[in-house]
């Protein structure tokens, strides 16, 4: 009997039209997808487009050709923004998909967007940021004065 090990969080591999999903979160949103395609709002939908992480010594590493490989969610043409999105459905963020999209940021030169769910919506990373008020500020004598030197 062998016993299938289960999710750090608790998530379900989910299996639609022959893609596996890590989890429920990720198979709804490319349901959604899959209706903004059929829509004509986005096209070119892309599932799980991989990209190699170059070293910087190319003849090290003749056996993979690349230090790591990074999984996103979704890649698509947005007819509204003209331009190329790739996504990263997260419930929870961590710090080894954020090092991952960094180091996809830093050698292909776009940034991928995170998208969370919110009231059965979804947000990107930035436009949660955008809508939260700035929190307040504690002033006291020692910051102020330190501020002043």
């Amino acid at each position: 009997m062998r016993f299938q090990r289960r999710s750090k969080y608790n998530a379900v591999k989910v299996e639609i039209d022959g893609y596996i999903f890590d989890s429920k979160l990720e198979a709804r949103r490319f349901e959604e997808l899959k209706l903004l395609r059929s829509a004509g709002e986005i096209e070119s939908l892309e599932v799980h487009p991989e990209f190699g992480i170059p070293p910087k010594d190319r003849h090290r590493f003749d056996r993979w050709g690349h230090i790591c490989k990074v999984v996103l969610d979704f890649g698509y043409w947005s007819h509204g923004r003209q331009c190329q999105v790739y996504e990263d459905v997260k419930g929870k963020d961590n710090a080894l998909s954020r090092l991952k999209r960094k180091l996809v940021q830093a050698f292909y030169g776009f940034e991928v967007e995170v998208v969370k769910p919110y009231e059965d919506r979804w947000l990107n990373r930035k436009r949660i940021a955008r809508n939260r008020p700035a929190p307040e500020r504690k002033e006291n004598k020692e910051n102020h004065e330190r501020r002043k030197h």
